[in-house]
């Protein structure tokens, strides 16, 4: 009897010990460390784009938070105009625990290429608010509604409108595009289509419990957030966009699911898929820039 009750109790332990690692696997997931100016400039040695050598405006939008309607969130942001006067802008949308910081690493090339840019914190992210992340499933209406106030901000600079979304930023931009009608074209550069494949794929790589601990994981986050990571994913959602897109996605990236994106992809005329060989996540332009920038450059061309 007392060994039936030990293992029951040693049982009942372990089983706490998973839902408690479990709850915490989610609550990191959710809760991304912040991109600060500290980190920024002892990982990125930048600061603002005026140390790319841009000139630049602070900027804020307010929008409702669909997390939690009607209270506001303030979504922080760089506007960036072009060196002549163009009313084509590009949105620089950056990955998971990043900031506007690092996606303007891709800023040089449309500043080059004469477009308006303008960088936003995602929501949890750098200087905007938000407590939690969700991988695109709210960011959307948060993007949905900063371009909204973009266009009447800046109408003659954003006639032309294209998204450029960096890892999970690649999720916000397939997300926002399947809702609107006004995006001229989409760069999804190492594409996520699934932000618990992803997470996933991270925590193996770190070490941290898988399997049944890594599913249970994903339900408590979806508890945590209200979101819907298992259904309303960005790889469905792109078989929807109807605009052009060019999707780089290296062939070392363990980020998303090679397979299922050829799946989705291959039989879709809009979507030019660039596999670059032997490139892994968000490397693309190191491993070959002047390549990449003319590939981006012929691709908004074709936009008109």
């Amino acid at each position: 009897m007392v060994w039936v009750t030990l293992l029951l109790v040693l049982i009942g332990v372990a089983l706490l010990l998973a839902i408690a690692t479990a709850a915490l696997l989610a609550w990191g997931l959710t809760h991304p460390p912040r991109m600060g100016d500290g980190k920024a400039l002892a990982l990125l040695g930048r600061l603002s784009p005026a140390d790319l050598g841009m000139e630049f405006l602070d900027v804020s939008f307010d929008v409702v938070d669909e997390a939690n309607p009607p209270a506001k969130l303030r979504i922080a942001g760089w506007w960036i105009p072009a060196k002549q006067p163009s009313d084509r802008c590009v949105i620089l949308l950056h990955g998971y625990a990043d900031a506007k910081i690092g996606a303007i690493a891709w800023a040089p090339i449309f500043h080059s290429l004469g477009w308006n840019m303008l960088a936003i914190d995602h929501r949890a992210h750098g200087q905007s608010g938000g407590e939690f992340t969700t991988g695109g499933y709210y960011e959307r209406h948060d993007l949905n509604q900063v371009i909204d106030q973009l266009h009447e901000q800046h109408p003659a600079a954003t006639k032309s409108l294209v998204l450029f979304g960096v890892s999970m930023g690649s999720s916000v931009a397939t997300e926002t595009a399947a809702i609107r009608d006004d995006i001229a074209g989409v760069i999804l550069e190492s594409f996520v289509g699934d932000f618990i494949f992803a997470s996933r794929t991270q925590t193996h790589l770190v070490g941290l419990p898988g399997g049944v601990i890594a599913k249970l994981s994903a339900r408590f986050a979806e508890w945590f957030t209200g979101a819907d990571f298992h259904h309303e994913i960005a790889m469905r959602t792109l078989a929807e966009l109807k605009c052009p897109v060019l999707l780089i996605l290296g062939t070392a990236d363990l980020f998303v699911d090679q397979s299922e994106v050829a799946r989705v992809a291959g039989p879709m005329s809009n979507v030019q898929l660039w596999q670059p060989s032997e490139v892994n996540h968000v490397l693309a332009m190191a491993a070959g820039h002047d390549d990449y920038r003319s590939r981006i450059e012929k691709f908004l061309d074709r936009l008109g």
